[in-house]
C-alpha cells in the first residue's frame, strides 16, 4: 500500500493539473474553467504555466455545481454576459461564419435562418426546394461533442482546412460551409460570405461587436487566486497570445483598436 500511496504522491506533485479525481488524492483543489469549446484554447498554457503549483488544479468546460467547488474557482473564460459585476477583462470575439459557394444566390440570411443551420434545421434553401445535403465545419465552430446530429436530410461534417471545403463546393455548390470568426480576415477566395440581418462580417463589423453570429469572451481573475494564476491570465492577454488566439480561429480584442478598453 505504500508504495501506491508515494506513486500517487508523485503523479500529483508531478501533473498537478490532473483532475483531483483522477490521482484518488483529496488534494487543495484550484478550478479553472473555459466555456464553450476556449479550454482546448488555454489547456497547453494551463499545463504549462501551473506545473509547478503546490495545489492540483482542475480546468474545465463548465463551473461547478457543489457551492463548495465554484469557490475554489480561481479564474474564468467565459461570455462577458456571464461575468457581469466581475471584474473580469475583454479577451477575445468568438463566433461563426456562414460561407457558401460564390455561384450560390443568396448573399444574406436571418439570424433566425442563421441559427437553423447552426441547428441543422435548414433543410432547404428558403422559398425553393433546392435541399442543403451537406454543412461542413472547420475546427473549433462546436465544442467537442456538442455538434449538432445529422437529421437524415442534411449531413454535418468536420473537415480539417477551408480549401478542403472549397473542393467539396465544386461538386456541391449548394452546400454551406461554417468558418470560425478569424476567417473574415482572409476568407477563402472561392466562398462567399453570408451577411446576417444585412451585417457584412468584415473585420470592421466584428471588431465593433457588430455581426449578430459573435460574442465577447472575457477572463476574470478571483481575489484569492495565487499569484500563478494572476500571470497565466497576463499571458493570455497579452500581444504575444494574439497568433495562439487567431490559430483557433477567434479575434484578440487587444488587436481591435481599444475596444478591450470598452
Amino acid at each position: 500500500m505504500k508504495p501506491l500511496i508515494f506513486l500517487l504522491a508523485f503523479l500529483a506533485a508531478a501533473f498537478p493539473c490532473l483532475r483531483a479525481e483522477e490521482t484518488g488524492l483529496r488534494l487543495n483543489t484550484l478550478r479553472i474553467v473555459a466555456k464553450d469549446g476556449l479550454k482546448e484554447l488555454i489547456k497547453e498554457e494551463v499545463l504549462q504555466r501551473l506545473s509547478r503549483m503546490e495545489s492540483a488544479c482542475e480546468l474545465s468546460s463548465v463551473e461547478p455545481s457543489d457551492p463548495a467547488k465554484r469557490s475554489t474557482v480561481v479564474l474564468t473564460l467565459a461570455p462577458a454576459r456571464d461575468l457581469t459585476g466581475k471584474a473580469a477583462r475583454p479577451l477575445l470575439w468568438k463566433g461563426i461564419l456562414i460561407a457558401v459557394s460564390r455561384k450560390n444566390p443568396y448573399g444574406n440570411l436571418s439570424k433566425q435562418q442563421a441559427e437553423q443551420i447552426l441547428g441543422n434545421r435548414f433543410p432547404v434553401w428558403p422559398e425553393t426546394d433546392i435541399p442543403v445535403r451537406n454543412i461542413y465545419y472547420l475546427p473549433h465552430i462546436f465544442e467537442p461533442g456538442k455538434e449538432p446530429r445529422n437529421n437524415g436530410k442534411t449531413r454535418f461534417s468536420p473537415v480539417r482546412f477551408a480549401d478542403i471545403a472549397e473542393k467539396l463546393l465544386e461538386h456541391d455548390p449548394k452546400a454551406i460551409v461554417l468558418l470560425p470568426l478569424a476567417g473574415a480576415i482572409a476568407p477563402p477566395g472561392t466562398l462567399k460570405l453570408v451577411s446576417i440581418d444585412g451585417v457584412v462580417p468584415d473585420f470592421e463589423s466584428i471588431t465593433k461587436g457588430r455581426y449578430p453570429l459573435q460574442e465577447q469572451y472575457s477572463l476574470a481573475v478571483g481575489n484569492h487566486a495565487p499569484r500563478e494564476v494572476a500571470a497565466l491570465a497576463d499571458r493570455l492577454l497579452s500581444p504575444d497570445y494574439q497568433r495562439t488566439i487567431l490559430n483557433f480561429g477567434s479575434i484578440p480584442i487587444l488587436s481591435t483598436n481599444g475596444d478591450a478598453q470598452k
